[in-house]
């Protein structure tokens, strides 16, 4: 099961990676950067042959598969949006937390 969460977590990644590497035009810089994070998780083979298989798309296939990309991704974040708005809601219910007004906060926050 953690093998199984391991490769669903690193294609992900390697997902988001090739959505940002068709927007930014393969930008070096951004490429160089995203190949450092993913030695890290052992994806760089994953994500370079995902990228010869974008290259293999025509160029209306890629636009596609950036759309599906991009739908992916903003799911994903909504769901851990959803996900941090649940875990508020129940430290609130628990007391681990109370409403304030911004200038309480600011207050707080500069004291």
């Amino acid at each position: 099961m953690i093998n199984s969460l391991a490769n669903e977590t690193k294609n992900i990644i390697a997902t988001a990676l090739v959505v940002k590497a068709i927007e930014t035009g393969f930008n070096h810089w951004l490429y160089d950067s995203l190949l450092v994070g993913l030695r890290k998780m052992g994806t760089e083979k994953l994500f370079g042959e995902v990228l010869d298989a974008t290259d293999k798309l025509s160029l209306e296939e890629q636009e596609e598969l950036m759309d599906v990309l991009s739908r992916r991704i903003a799911e994903r974040r909504r769901g851990l949006i959803a996900q941090d708005i649940r875990s508020a809601r129940n430290e609130f219910q628990k007391g681990g937390c109370h409403p304030a007004t911004p200038d309480e906060l600011m207050a707080e926050i500069l004291s």
